[in-house]
């Protein structure tokens, strides 16, 4: 399922990305990379929300959330 991720960066910031990411969503502790602004960054899996699909015909994409630190 695709996901979005909220990145918690390591001065502290949390940022949400407009990003969404249209692969397998990973597991808690898998490194991923993030898109930040015009660059991207390595960070951490720390939690993930998943979604129940929706019923077929609902308007909409539904996405998991994934929680990450920066490395």
């Amino acid at each position: 399922m695709a996901y979005q991720v909220t990145l918690t960066l390591i001065g502290g910031d949390r940022m949400r990305g407009a990003d969404i990411y249209r692969t397998p969503t990973p597991d808690i502790g898998d490194r991923i990379r993030v898109v930040v602004g015009s660059s991207t960054t390595n960070a951490q899996v720390t939690a993930i929300r998943k979604h129940r699909a929706r019923s077929p015909g609902a308007a909409g994409e539904i996405v998991d959330d994934v929680d990450a630190q920066e490395l």
